[in-house]
């Protein structure tokens, strides 16, 4: 679940998800089940430039910027 938001030459992305993590495959840092939508959390200066989600996988491709 994404929800995108544009304004200007500015867009932001949240990205949520839920469901089993046995595996800890959700992203959260941990193997708990979540049955309603979490926001999953970037590092400070992170920003996902590409995300894949599958039954039993989430990955993140991270562009890290200086601040």
């Amino acid at each position: 679940m994404i929800s995108i938001h544009g304004v200007g030459e500015e867009l932001m992305v949240l990205f949520f998800e839920e469901g089993h993590s046995s595996g800890g495959q959700l992203g959260h840092g941990n193997d708990v089940d979540y049955f309603e939508p979490m926001i999953v959390t970037f590092r400070k200066n992170a920003r996902a430039v590409h995300v894949s989600c599958g039954f039993n996988h989430t990955g993140a491709i991270y562009e890290y910027t200086e601040d």
